[in-house]
This record gives structure tokens, sequence and C-alpha cells, in this order.
């Protein structure tokens, strides 16, 4: 299939949802990332294809992590008050923003390649 403009546009755009389920609105962006990826398997693109397995990867590892995290630290008997807050907030500031990264490293790239 030959290049053409709008598949980097596709895949940033899928980069976006992406940033959006990690950080403003979780759920509802990944309904979104979900029907981007069906529409592009429909519609054989592999670039927006790529993008949209990577999104989907990257926030369901990050859901697993945030609700194992959470679990552990509530459920545990292990952390008392203040050690759940530490473990938490050290979660939130090393691992979940990890994740926004990762997604904005590939939002980058994607865009990039959108300009080229």
């Amino acid at each position: 299939m030959p290049h053409s403009a709008d598949k980097p546009l596709r895949a940033s755009t899928i980069g976006v949802w992406s940033l959006l389920n990690l950080t403003l609105l979780p759920g509802f962006s990944f309904v979104i990332l979900l029907k981007r990826y069906m529409q592009a398997k429909r519609l054989n693109l592999s670039q927006p294809l790529h993008a949209a397995r990577i999104s989907i990867v990257l926030n369901v590892l990050a859901f697993v992590l945030l609700f194992g995290v959470s679990a552990a630290v509530w459920f545990g008997p292990w952390f008392d008050t203040a050690g759940k807050l530490a473990v938490l907030i050290t979660y939130f500031t090393l691992v979940h923003s990890l994740f926004i990264l990762v997604a904005l490293w590939w939002w980058a790239k994607w865009h990039k390649e959108e300009l080229h």
C-alpha cells in the first residue's frame, strides 16, 4: 500500500487518545482506542494499526499495575496509613509518569513522521 499523508495523522491521533486515557479521560478514551484499532484493522492501515496496538498494550499494562498496586496497598496488612500514601505517591510519580512519557514519546514519533 503506498504511503499517504493521512496515515501518520491517524497514528498521531491514536497517540493523543492514548495520552488522554492515561491522564484525563480513562475508560472513555480506551473505548475510542479500541474503535480506532478496529477501523485501522478493517482498512488495513499498517502504521495506525501498529500505533493502536502499542497504545492498547501500554494502557492495559498501566490499568493492571494501577489496580494491582492499589489492591496490594489497601488490602495488604504490611502498610500503615502513611506507608500506603507513600507507596501510592511513589507509584504515580515513578511508574505512571513513565507510562505517560512513553505515550508522549510514541506520539511525538508518529507526529514527526506526519510532518515528513
